[in-house]
């Protein structure tokens, strides 16, 4: 495939900009920016950039999005907690990392407990 100019989107600030790319025949999802393929920045912020057809402005960003073009694995649940920021970009472990897995851990701790209120521990057979 040749090259071709494509509009890009910001996913932290939503700035748009254009890259000379040549780009696959169709898009699929897989780590391209552990593949060292197709890793957009966004030139006023530093966080990942995804190509527009993917995703036009009435349409919220979704998973498969960052599992194509963010660096770090984590970056869809931590966006979901207001963690994610241009700084995730550098593949560099943070305190705030481990901030959406307390999360979890807290959620699953709430729903074990509406569990055992439901089933009260049984007595010992004997």
């Amino acid at each position: 495939m040749r090259v071709k100019q494509i509009e890009l989107r910001c996913i932290y600030c939503r700035h748009g900009f254009t890259a000379d790319i040549r780009p696959p025949e169709s898009w699929i999802v897989k780590r391209y920016p552990l593949l060292n393929e197709y890793r957009f920045l966004c030139p006023e912020c530093g966080a990942f950039a995804y190509p527009f057809e993917l995703c036009p402005d009435n349409e919220a960003p979704y998973e498969d999005l960052y599992r194509m073009f963010a660096v770090c694995e984590n970056a869809w649940q931590c966006d979901l907690c207001g963690l994610y920021g241009p700084d995730c970009e550098n593949n560099v472990l943070k305190t705030k990392c481990l901030r959406h897995i307390f999360l979890e851990i807290e959620q699953l701790s709430d729903r074990l407990e509406d569990i055992e209120k439901r089933f009260p521990p049984q007595g010992k057979a004997g």
